[in-house]
């Protein structure tokens, strides 16, 4: 039957079979499940679908914390990208889905992936709003400022941070 439950959610892909009740039903089988992947792919593209809607991304927080040590690592960034974006944006703290990207960003392992955020968050707003020579000095300020919290988990202090935007944005506008 658990098997069933997995199959059911994947070909579905109705977010309300991962609510707590089910969760706690059928979540002792996910480790023993034989085609994980099609039930990662498919918690992966429900968590896009419903970007924006708070309950239902703390529904799918819930299971993702659960298994996040079993999820290859390209996956885990593909989710970091997402929680990323949670974390800075308007949610409130205390959230399940806000707790967790904190809980990421203090992750040193994904220094990495921290970095190439920004640089597609740089290369994303190049690329949608023309910027004339003198917007570059406020566009770094903004996220200098907007994304200073990502200072701590990149080791880098506060006159190096603005160093390292100036030097993103300069290497971004030189490919456009």
């Amino acid at each position: 039957i658990s098997d069933n439950f997995f199959d059911l959610y994947c070909s579905s892909a109705n977010e309300r079979y991962l609510e707590d009740f089910l969760w706690d039903a059928f979540s002792y089988a996910y480790e023993k499940l034989k085609d994980k992947d099609c039930f990662i792919d498919t918690l992966y593209n429900n968590f896009k679908k419903i970007e924006g809607n708070y309950d239902k991304e703390n529904l799918l927080t819930r299971i993702i914390r659960e298994i996040w040590d079993s999820l290859d690592e390209g996956l885990q960034h593909k989710f970091i990208y997402e929680y990323i974006d949670i974390f800075f944006s308007s949610r409130n703290d205390g959230y399940e889905q806000k707790e967790f990207a904190r809980a990421l960003i203090k992750r040193k392992e994904y220094v990495t992936v921290f970095k190439k955020w920004i640089e597609s968050k740089i290369k994303m707003e190049i690329i949608s709003a023309p910027l004339t020579v003198e917007d570059i000095p406020n566009e770094i300020k903004y996220f200098t400022r907007h994304y200073s919290e990502m200072m701590l988990p990149l080791d880098i202090d506060e006159d190096a941070w603005s160093e390292y935007i100036t030097k993103l944005y300069k290497r971004n506008l030189k490919k456009r």
